[in-house]
């Protein structure tokens, strides 16, 4: 039978501890930490005073919680039979805004938020909150060895019975779950824990794959589509820590390139973490050309179980391979110094063909450059995007790079257009005086178009020994990309 507490109350302020002890009472039967029982109470007395002044104002109505327990948590409604209430209050939420409370208050404090009108029977308000020492064994173990089995005891999974699928609605909640299971609250990417965010932009930018053993979600893949031109990013892939090592993995990865196809991508790429070699060898194995050494991607505080290379407190690199799924065909500008290496680049792939352009044209002294950058401050890095060459463009680099250094980005990256640029000897002159290094090359970045990526270290925090490479031909583009920051990184 399903736990299940009510209460129903006068609107009145004076009786939320009432509330206040029940669900503390609750919630620590099933070993939610002291923090998160605090957080559970905060968000609901919020929601309490917020149906006080808003539904009732200077009337006097009833105000009903519901309490009950779902895996790995609880969920609590709040229903309010007062004034009607429009979910653009809701939808609208700034969750950047510094001045915390309200609505913006509750969906920092719970895993989830949601708001319907039930017209009339009153509007309903619901929080999940869930518990850190169920959903990870491991934490969980440490904790309370004696209570853990008896709380959430689990069976072996049997792997003869994954289903592999397409993200269907109420997948979300799963998803964030996998991934705080794998990485604690270290992920790069912090839309995965925000269940409500990764439901808005799923089948618009992503498209998630799941694989699910007896209702219950234990791995996740999905792909990232960018928004200027036809190509993904594939990744945070996922397994349930109870159910590794059984070829999960795999089997998400042929959906995912089938869904791919099906979307009429030009080419999906990965960004291996180079902690490891498990996701360089799976890439590989399905078909990836490496083109790509990005030092300095990942942030420091990203830690992944059993991984040594991973507790070294600098920030760590990845490995960009790409897979082509409609053939290409390019005419590129390629400088003298990296001429070798980048040809090296484009001979892995059997799906692209390349001829080398005269770099015989000399713009014009009114011709103005373009230049444009993007700012991720998740990550603190910075991109440069150099798509022409004018007469203004050492110094609207040298302003533009000046600029992103006193940000106290720890990367800085740039890259340099292969297919529009005839003075690219120049580009490439000019940033190496500026101490940027070889790094790779970006097919079809932006706008279908194909980039040489430079970078520069703008931090002491970036990790110089915290990666391996699983091919031969990533020890090779290591080491040109160390070589020539010897040369040019200082």
């Amino acid at each position: 039978m399903e736990k299940r507490v009510v209460l129903r109350v006068i609107s009145d302020r004076s009786l939320f501890p009432i509330i206040k002890s029940t669900v503390k009472k609750s919630l620590k039967s099933y070993t939610f930490s002291k923090d998160e029982v605090k957080n559970t109470v905060q968000a609901l007395k919020e929601l309490f005073e917020n149906s006080i002044l808003h539904a009732y104002q200077n009337e006097i109505g009833y105000v009903e919680i519901s309490l009950s327990f779902i895996s790995y948590g609880v969920k609590i409604e709040l229903r309010d039979f007062g004034t009607p209430m429009s979910s653009k209050k809701y939808e609208s939420v700034n969750l950047d805004n510094r001045d915390i409370k309200g609505f913006n208050r509750v969906f920092q404090l719970v895993d989830k938020f949601e708001y319907h009108n039930d017209g009339k029977k009153g509007k309903v308000f619901t929080i999940y909150k869930y518990s850190s020492c169920a959903m990870n064994e491991r934490l969980c173990n440490i904790q309370n060895p004696k209570n853990y089995p008896k709380l959430i005891a689990v069976e072996e999974p049997l792997v003869g019975n994954v289903v592999i699928r397409d993200f269907h609605e109420d997948d979300e909640d799963g998803i964030a779950k996998l991934i705080y299971q794998n990485y604690g609250y270290s992920y790069i990417k912090e839309l995965f824990y925000n269940p409500q965010e990764i439901l808005r932009v799923e089948n618009q930018t992503l498209f998630s794959i799941v694989a699910e053993i007896g209702g219950e979600l234990v791995g996740h893949f999905t792909i990232i589509k960018l928004p200027d031109s036809n190509i993904a990013e594939i990744g945070v892939a996922v397994v349930s820590p109870k159910s590794k090592g059984h070829g999960i993995m795999n089997k998400m990865f042929a959906r995912v390139l089938e869904r791919a196809k099906e979307l009429k991508l030009d080419a999906i790429f990965g960004e291996a973490l180079m902690y490891h070699q498990f996701s360089q060898k799976a890439n590989i194995k399905h078909g990836f050309v490496e083109s790509c050494f990005q030092l300095g991607k990942v942030l420091k505080d990203v830690v992944i179980e059993n991984n040594s290379l991973s507790q070294i407190d600098k920030r760590g690199s990845v490995l960009i391979g790409y897979k082509f799924l409609k053939k290409q065909r390019k005419r590129l500008y390629l400088p003298e110094k990296y001429r070798d290496q980048i040809i090296q680049i484009y001979q892995q792939s059997d799906e692209v063909s390349f001829s080398i352009l005269p770099k015989t044209v000399i713009a014009p002294l009114k011709t103005r450059s373009k230049i444009r950058y993007e700012l991720n401050g998740v990550f603190n890095i910075a991109t440069i995007i150099i798509d022409r060459y004018g007469s203004d463009f050492e110094t609207k680099f040298q302003t533009l790079f000046y600029h992103l250094r006193i940000k106290h980005v720890d990367m800085i990256y740039v890259h340099i257009n292969l297919e529009q640029i005839p003075q690219i000897d120049r580009v490439v002159e000019i940033l190496n005086g500026e101490g940027f290094f070889f790094g790779g090359t970006l097919f079809l970045m932006h706008n279908g178009m194909d980039y040489l990526h430079m970078q520069y270290k703008n931090s002491s925090e970036i990790g110089s020994k915290n990666f391996i490479c699983y091919s031969d031909f990533c020890k090779e583009l290591v080491k040109l990309s160390q070589d020539d920051e010897k040369i040019w990184g200082g």
